[in-house]
């Protein structure tokens, strides 16, 4: 190894690029072209010494001073190699052999490790790695999997202190996150959970305004029959929801009416053999409902005002049309403007008048509560009943 290294080192640090990038199609076409798992770990162990000079020259080219604050705008040595051996290593992740994989792993680590600024700029690649590696069931590869996962994650909170990189995109950048949350692997699950988790850690992040994008799905997950995928979804709904409760004024009219929409959707669909998709979403329901309570004080505030009016000698008959009038007048304009919002939502922002009220989406959660309630008292009826035949029977 060491010998190798130093002849690599030679070869990377005097000549173009171009030529080093040889050695490794190289040592790739080793690894892509024999069936001996000897030849194939040595073209990997050779992709490995690379990753190892590339730190060493960089390394050598970082200046003495000022090296924390440069840390975070490093400039990295040769880059196109970095590249190339990115690709090649992703490819091997593939291989069916764990040895392979654990090697691939392990170089994957290294360059995340030693290259924070470029593992961050290709983040893409290390999280598409990230979800490769998690199904692999050797006891090595997980244990490498977990370092890879902890210490991206520590990369991605560190850069992220304060402020964002230049030209980042956080919605593109979450929805790599959630675009393979459906995979139907629960190790896979989990990993998408924890990152929802970790992003929305981090200070300045409010995931809570896209919430909407993959509340469903984190719901649906709790069908699911894994354990761990229930403990991790379930931290991440009830971090959710404290933040819903905590910060209910300051969110946005508009998200709250999506979330709202959909925590009804899944209490509708939800059966009573589903517990833990049921119970949850009639919580977020519940909370929704306590927070809103102020349509009823609006409410009983325009009653007042009319009992005033009839005082004045206003009729006790017009000020009772006028109370059916704004009422039903409410409940049509929240109605015709959720056929608003679905045909145009640039054009749904929230006035401060009393014409929006969430009567519909409440109308439904109360026709949902009495359903269940029937539906609990049949199924007790049915059990009563055929515990009462099994009584006879004896």
């Amino acid at each position: 190894m060491n010998k190798l290294e130093s002849f690599l080192y030679n070869q990377i640090k005097d000549k173009s690029d171009q030529i080093s990038i040889q050695y490794i199609d190289q040592f790739h076409s080793l690894s892509e072209s024999s069936h001996l798992i000897n030849e194939r770990k040595g073209a990997l162990l050779g992709f490995f010494c690379i990753v190892n000079v590339i730190k060493k020259i960089n390394d050598e080219n970082k200046k003495e001073e000022n090296k924390e604050e440069e840390s975070k705008k490093e400039e990295i040595m040769h880059i196109k190699l970095l590249d190339k051996l990115m690709e090649y290593i992703i490819s091997s992740l593939k291989d069916n052999d764990p040895k392979i994989v654990y090697l691939a792993a392990q170089c994957l680590y290294n360059i995340m490790l030693f290259f924070k600024s470029y593992a961050l700029k290709n983040f893409k690649d290390f999280y598409d790695a990230l979800l490769t590696l998690v199904t692999v069931e050797d006891q090595e590869v997980k244990d490498i999997v977990d370092n890879l996962d902890s210490s991206l994650k520590g990369i991605i909170n560190y850069y992220f202190q304060g402020k964002f990189p230049e030209d980042f995109n956080l919605l593109e950048f979450f929805q790599k996150i959630i675009l393979n949350i459906n995979l139907e692997n629960p190790a896979n699950k989990c990993i998408i959970v924890s990152w929802i988790s970790c992003i929305n850690q981090i200070p300045g992040i409010k995931l809570i305004n896209i919430l909407y994008l993959f509340l469903g799905d984190l719901f649906d997950m709790l069908q699911i029959k894994n354990n761990k995928v229930n403990e991790i979804t379930n931290e991440c709904l009830e971090d959710f929801y404290n933040e819903i409760e905590n910060d209910f004024d300051d969110i946005d009219y508009n998200i709250k009416i999506k979330i709202f929409g959909i925590v009804i959707k899944k209490c509708e669909k939800s059966k009573l053999d589903e517990k833990n998709v049921k119970f949850k979403s009639f919580k977020w329901a519940n909370l929704f409902l306590k927070k809103y309570k102020f349509l009823f004080i609006r409410s009983n505030n325009r009653k007042r005002t009319l009992r005033n009016k009839k005082i004045n000698n206003v009729g006790s008959e017009a000020s009772s049309n006028a109370i059916n009038t704004s009422l039903n007048s409410n409940i049509n304009d929240s109605i015709l403007e959720k056929d608003k919002e679905k045909n145009n939502e640039s054009n749904n922002s929230i006035d401060s008048d009393d014409k929006k009220f969430l009567f519909e989406l409440f109308a439904r959660f109360l026709k949902i509560i009495f359903n269940t309630l029937k539906e609990v008292k049949d199924l007790k009826e049915l059990k009563d009943i055929k515990e009462a035949k099994q009584s006879n029977n004896l």
